[in-house]
């Protein structure tokens, strides 16, 4: 269950689907919505992010829970990373047996060690080997003869531009839907700051009028400490013992 803090809340159920039900007496449905493999939900007033095994769903925080936009987790942008890879290889091995005893031009296209393998430092290797690859004259002529014209060059650098784009975008999905539980973590924490403090001061306001209380929802409890109610319940039981002797 996912309480939204306001009128209704979520509840997933084992049939993975999402109820939006309404807080009444009755705990109306408001409405459901069935999803193949979920894992969580959180939601930020205006939008829900609905989390599965390898999609990333927002769905507007309305009545039937219109889905906005899917992002994939895993196999599109691995297929899209797979083709960058392949392109960045391939340019590097050619690159490499042409140059095999140029440093300084291995170097200018930055393929003189291994390819990286954090995402970020790939991109960027992936954007210095194509670009002086059609900047350089030299390397640009060479690798010409052997089926790198201008022409292919752009269209392989474009797989690069491709996973950058696909990256940024599941990152940024990533980023707003964890804002989303933090924003609704810190609303539920001030919602229940306010609560504690709405309950010790109706207490005090209405200490008088233990009906009233019960009637806005704040318990009634008695005054005393447990350890004076439990020497009451001892000293009550001592006197019956006494009376029965």
């Amino acid at each position: 269950i996912k309480d939204s803090g306001s009128n209704f809340f979520f509840a997933i159920t084992d049939e993975k689907e999402i109820k939006k039900i309404l807080k009444d007496e009755k705990n109306t449905l408001i409405s459901s919505v069935n999803y193949n493999d979920i894992k969580d939900i959180c939601f930020d007033g205006m939008y829900i992010w609905i989390l599965e095994k390898e999609n990333l769903t927002k769905a507007l925080n309305n009545d039937t829970m219109s889905i906005i936009e899917k992002f994939s987790l895993t196999e599109e942008l691995k297929e899209i990373e797979k083709k960058a890879k392949e392109a960045y290889q391939n340019l590097a091995k050619v690159a490499r047996a042409i140059f095999i005893n140029d440093k300084a031009r291995l170097s200018q296209l930055g393929i003189e060690g291994k390819m990286p393998t954090r995402t970020a430092d790939f991109i960027l290797k992936g954007y210095t080997i194509f670009n002086n690859a059609m900047s350089i004259d030299e390397i640009r002529t060479a690798l010409a003869h052997f089926g790198y014209d201008d022409k292919k060059l752009k269209e392989e650098k474009q797989k690069i531009v491709e996973f950058e784009k696909a990256n940024n975008k599941q990152e940024a999905a990533k980023g707003e839907a964890q804002q989303a539980t933090k924003d609704q973590e810190a609303a539920l924490k001030n919602l229940s700051s306010w609560l504690s403090q709405y309950i010790k001061i109706a207490r005090v306001a209405l200490k008088d009028q233990k009906q009233l209380l019960e009637k806005i929802g704040v318990g009634v409890y008695s005054s005393k400490t447990a350890a004076q109610r439990q020497g009451q319940k001892k000293a009550s039981l001592t006197k019956k013992t006494k009376k029965e002797q």
